[in-house]
């Protein structure tokens, strides 16, 4: 096997590191592959962080279905012609969801050989399976390289980091014990209430770790919400840490509160006390493997597109002292 496509458009930090350790099984049952990663330009850097593992990257150009990028046919017909220049993919695994419209779009590439999984009664590429649903987005990527022969290496991500990035705790003057507190969240139906937010801080505060609050750019109202209904005093990093201080922050604290988010996913990865809490996504598909050291809080409900939640169902909200009991499980455990 010379050169494998992994096809994986979607865009947030979690979809990449979900994805790590079907790669390095991948990498290692075929060191000498040219393994690209095909996804979304914003994911680029994240995969940047793996050169043992993917040697390329290819921006996805869109496609009809595929929701999470533009579709454009002048673009994807470009795109379809650059490549009849290039050599052929040997294998393309397609690691995009239930494969429903990506197999489509992944058979396009004409790649020797196909790996992935797709929904029964709807069309079905030789070498794909009926598609997982009851297991963890994770193992479900493992259990497809496992049907490659792909079966060494480690089943949880990792994160790698500098010792610069790692040092990021020091950097912002966080000399003692600090609980990190995550807010917001790409989707704003997973984002619990920022006061709920602040009472688990408080808590936090009360039982002597510092307070940090990170977000995006775009989520400083949230952070700013939280430490506004705060008694304690906070250190509000929100939209001050690029990817790497983020993970350094992360590494570093002794507790992380979340929402589903990429946040959860780089504790996961950088073996983070956490608590994540669930109100309109599915732990039992997005939770991390490790449920003693990274917390699942809320039943959540199956994904479903932004909007209103399937058959009149509402989501459901953690209370503050579901997140307090977890939290405080996660103390006593240190």
């Amino acid at each position: 096997m010379k050169r494998v496509l992994v096809m994986r458009a979607l865009g947030g930090l979690g979809d990449v590191l979900t994805a790590v350790p079907a790669l390095e099984r991948l990498r290692h049952a075929h060191p000498v592959a040219e393994i690209t990663y095909m996804g979304l330009e914003q994911v680029r850097s994240v995969v940047a962080r793996y050169p043992a593992l993917v040697d390329a990257f290819l921006p996805f150009p869109g496609f009809p279905g595929i929701v999470e990028a533009p579709f454009a046919v002048e673009r994807l017909a470009g795109f379809l012609a650059d490549r009849a220049g290039v050599p052929g993919f040997d294998l393309a695994i397609q690691m995009h969801g239930s494969g429903s419209v990506s197999n489509v779009f992944t058979a396009l590439l004409g790649a020797r050989r196909f790996a992935g999984y797709h929904v029964p009664g709807l069309w079905a590429p030789e070498g794909s399976a009926p598609f997982p649903d009851h297991l963890r987005e994770a193992d479900r990527w493992l259990a497809l390289v496992e049907r490659l022969g792909c079966t060494e290496g480690a089943a949880s991500p990792d994160f790698p980091l500098s010792a610069e990035e790692r040092a990021a705790p020091a950097r912002f003057g966080l000399a003692r014990r600090y609980a990190l507190i995550h807010p917001g969240a790409s989707d704003p139906k997973r984002r619990w209430p920022p006061a709920r937010f602040a009472q688990v801080a408080d808590r936090l505060a009360r039982e002597g770790h510092d307070i940090v609050l990170t977000g995006t750019p775009g989520e400083a109202a949230l952070c700013a919400a939280v430490e506004a209904e705060m008694g304690a005093r906070a250190q509000n990093l929100c939209g001050a840490t690029d990817l790497g201080a983020m993970g350094g922050l992360v590494a570093g604290a002794a507790l992380v509160v979340t929402n589903d988010t990429g946040t959860a996913h780089l504790a996961e990865a950088l073996a983070a006390p956490s608590v994540t809490i669930f109100i309109a996504s599915d732990p039992a598909r997005w939770g991390a493997a490790d449920r003693a050291r990274h917390v699942a809080v809320g039943a959540g409900v199956p994904d479903v597109p932004i909007g209103a939640p399937p058959h009149g169902i509402a989501p459901s909200l953690p209370s503050v002292d579901q997140v307090l009991r977890a939290a405080t499980s996660l103390m006593e455990m240190a």
